[in-house]
Parts: structure tokens; C-alpha cells; sequence
């Protein structure tokens, strides 16, 4: 999303800073482009706004500015009238553990081989997944969130599809 600009730190406000004016500025840019468009329903998937976030609490943004880039993010979509799925797993190394599973232990910047690489993991991502859990509780828009616990991806795929059907 922001491959040509390089980010030395999202711990200093110069960096953060600079890393928020591009983000909103390519997500402004992304919803005029979609309410200029044909297509009544635009699907954006997890890394547009969770990943995002994600990214900037593991790499030590300020909560506070965390929190408003958030905000900010859900306020330039809301032309769009966005509904939210959102996955929330409860076993995170678990779910590491699943994953990797299926795709193996190396797939894009994931290299997860020992047991304490999956509790690092786990443990790591269950801080920002809490923070991204917060944030989107308080966004007042229609969602579904499921609790992944058990895998019950034909349980959540009707779930999913209820929703759909209501655009």
C-alpha cells in the first residue's frame, strides 16, 4: 500500500506523523475512486485496516495517535457504508499454529519453526488484536464478529452470507 515511502521509526512523532498523512491520503484517494466507480459493493479485505494498525502497535506507534489514525481510517470510509466481518481468534498461537499448517511455517515475512517462535507469535499479536478488537467494537457501523474458537468455518461462512444478503 505505501511501498515507495520509507519509514524509520513509527515511535517518533516525525514518523508516525509522515506514516498517517500518506495512509489517509491513499485512503482518501481509494474511497473517491470507489464512489466514482460502477460497482455497488466494494469488498476491502483485513489488510487494509486491520493489518494496518496491527503493523503500527507492533512497531511501537503512540497509542494515543494509534487510536486516532483508527478513527480517522473509519471516518474516510464511511462514504463507502461499510459493513465489517471481522475475525477475532482467541487461541492466536493456535491460530499461528493452524495456519502454518496449511501454508507452512514460511509464507511472506511469517518464519515460525519452534515452539517459542508460535508463543512469541501468539503473544505479540494477541496485544495488537486486542487493540484492533477496541477500536472496531466502537465503530458504529453493521458487523459481524466472530470469535474464531473452534474452526467452524461452515457455522461462520452462514454467518458471513446473512450479512451479505442484507446489502
Amino acid at each position: 500500500m505505501l511501498r515507495e515511502v520509507e519509514y524509520e521509526s513509527l515511535i517518533t512523532n516525525e514518523g508516525a506523523d509522515r506514516f498517517i498523512a500518506k495512509l489517509k491520503a491513499r485512503y482518501a484517494a481509494f474511497v473517491q475512486e470507489r464512489l466514482e466507480g460502477e460497482e455497488r459493493v466494494t469488498i476491502i479485505e483485513s489488510v487494509m485496516m486491520q493489518d494496518v494498525i496491527s503493523v503500527a502497535h507492533m512497531l511501537g506507534m503512540d497509542l494515543g495517535k494509534l487510536r486516532h489514525l483508527a478513527l480517522s481510517l473509519q471516518r474516510l470510509l464511511e462514504p463507502l457504508n461499510p459493513r465489517l466481518i471481522y475475525y477475532y481468534h482467541v487461541d492466536v498461537e493456535g491460530q499461528w499454529r493452524f495456519i502454518c499448517g496449511i501454508r507452512g511455517n514460511e509464507w511472506g515475512p511469517v518464519k515460525l519453526h519452534t515452539d517459542e517462535d508460535f508463543r512469541e507469535a501468539g503473544e505479540v499479536w494477541s496485544r495488537s488484536q486486542a487493540f484492533v478488537r477496541g477500536v472496531i467494537d466502537e465503530w458504529m457501523i453493521p458487523k459481524l464478529i466472530i470469535e474464531n474458537r473452534d474452526y467452524r468455518w461452515v457455522e461462520n461462512t452462514e454467518r458471513v452470507e446473512l450479512l451479505v444478503a442484507e446489502l
